[in-house]
């Protein structure tokens, strides 16, 4: 939270409190220094001057204290009121009898038995002090002095507020002084602010950063301005040959538009016009059968049967081939569409067309998209129908067809447990008359997950599979979301595989 309000400073307001804070943490480290070393040094000088004192008691005590003068005592210990610090003092005789004191009216305290000082200590904002009277090394007695020390808190307030008032002062005079040199910091950098802001809201890139000083400062103004005298010589190079190569592109543009408009004339004009021969040469051999099929031998018979059976495939492959040039062509006719609806139709027909086929076939319900929906119909057909085909030796197959919500995008999947396929030829799934099983084992043209991967991309989608042989397919795909490569398409794989949990199973029937 506070980088982030720091952020939001000038760069101005940024030195000025940079400054601020390093100055008054110097001058509140100092001011407490000073304070700490100031309380030592006057409340030492007390406990000096208050030990001094004692002495002077002590050493006229002596004889008063030997001969039990009481009246000598009392003059002595009365003579320490005019200290108004000292609130309580007593002289003791060598069997710490109370021979004189004084006490305060304001102090409460009274002479303690014993002492049992070492020399002094600090106690309750007091400053408590034992001096022995001795003779010729022969203890006589004590003086106690019981001293307050509110003196020292008066010193220390004092010198508190006389080292704030120096301190605010200070504070001032940098605040002041920062706020005339700093200008010499950020005037520069504002400036080249200011120019930069206009070159991105106008891009004129003639406009330069005047330099004011040789530091660091004015080497970065150098290489702006040295930037954009590039940036400059770049722009006036592609204006000069803006005119050339916008004529270039556009005629490369109607070039690769006529050349797929060609191609693609081509491909359904020989689509088209080879049905017919075709058709010829198997309605033909037929003929030939029915007409002439006694005089023929089994050899003939089985050498007229493949040309029939390889003349029906190829009408199967044109058929194909012109399904693939119509999609190609086909403008889009883009509307909400009901993918769940359009794969339970799809299943359906499938299912009525093979009625002794039973399946575990789960439909998510209530997945809708823009689309196409002839295309979309289509690709639900291709794509169910191959689920369909490569179940039908599973003794318990299991199609389902749903989606997985990632963060930006939806991805549809078809599942299966049947045939699936090697993935190291997963590159060769939607080009066009390659397939990844034979025709004794699965029928097929090669021409139906190249439709559906046309489709899909002429509505800005993906499509990918994952496999693995014996254990059946998942096909993927998206729907207008381009600019996805084979790294995106393996970590999307990779989640959706990871996300799958399949719906409730509906049996025996899609819905």
């Amino acid at each position: 939270m506070k980088s982030r309000l720091f952020r939001k400073f000038s760069l101005k307001g940024k030195i000025m409190l940079l400054v601020s804070i390093v100055t008054l943490t110097v001058l509140t480290l100092m001011t407490g220094l000073l304070i700490a070393y100031e309380s030592y040094t006057f409340r030492e000088g007390v406990r000096k001057n208050i030990t001094t004192t004692a002495k002077i008691v002590a050493e006229r005590s002596k004889s008063a204290v030997l001969f039990r003068d009481d009246s000598a005592l009392k003059d002595t210990v009365n003579a320490l009121r005019s200290n108004e610090s000292i609130l309580l003092a007593c002289i003791y005789d060598a069997d710490v009898n109370v021979l004189a004191f004084f006490n305060r009216e304001a102090h409460t305290n009274h002479c303690p038995r014993r002492p049992h000082l070492t020399t002094y200590k600090y106690q309750n904002g007091l400053l408590l002090l034992e001096e022995n009277i001795s003779l010729n090394d022969e203890l006589l007695g004590a003086v106690y002095l019981e001293v307050s020390l509110i003196d020292v808190s008066t010193h220390i307030q004092n010198y508190l507020l006389f080292t704030s008032i120096v301190g605010v002062i200070v504070f001032v005079i940098v605040y002041l002084l920062t706020s005339v040199l700093q200008n010499q910091i950020s005037a520069p950098l504002v400036q080249l602010k200011v120019v930069a802001k206009r070159i991105a809201k106008n891009r004129d890139y003639s406009l330069r950063a005047e330099q004011s000083s040789r530091d660091e400062i004015g080497e970065l103004v150098d290489a702006f301005n040295q930037m954009l005298q590039e940036i400059q010589n770049q722009n006036a190079m592609i204006v000069e040959n803006s005119e050339t190569l916008e004529a270039e592109i556009n005629e490369r543009t109607r070039e690769l538009k006529n050349t797929n408009a060609e191609l693609e004339a081509f491909s359904y004009s020989v689509s088209h016009d080879l049905r017919a021969p075709i058709r010829a040469i198997v309605g033909f051999t037929q003929a030939l059968v029915e007409d002439c099929g006694e005089q023929l031998d089994d050899i003939a018979l089985d050498h007229i049967s493949r040309v029939t059976t390889a003349g029906h495939k190829m009408d199967e492959l044109i058929t194909s081939l012109l399904h693939l040039s119509r999609v190609t062509r086909k403008a889009l006719n883009e509307q909400p569409v009901d993918l769940s609806a359009l794969a339970a139709e799809s299943l359906k027909s499938l299912a009525d067309a093979n009625p002794d086929r039973k399946a575990q076939i789960t439909i998510q319900h209530g997945m809708t998209d823009i689309g196409d929906i002839k295309l979309l119909r289509v690709v639900m057909d291709n794509l169910l129908g191959n689920a369909w085909k490569y179940t039908q030796k599973e003794k318990q197959p299991v199609i389902e067809f749903g989606r997985i919500q990632e963060t930006t995008t939806t991805v549809y999947f078809v599942r299966d447990n049947g045939a699936g396929f090697d993935m190291n030829y997963k590159d060769r799934l939607f080009t066009a008359f390659q397939r990844l099983h034979t025709d004794d084992e699965f029928e097929g043209t090669g021409i139906g997950l190249a439709t559906v991967a046309r489709i899909i991309h002429r509505h800005h989608g993906d499509i990918w599979a994952t496999s693995t042989t014996g254990e059946g397919s998942t096909f993927f795909f998206t729907l207008h979301q381009q600019g996805h490569n084979a790294n995106q398409n393996n970590a999307k794989t990779t989640s959706a595989q990871t996300a799958f949990t399949p719906s409730p199973r509906l049996q025996d029937g899609a819905s």
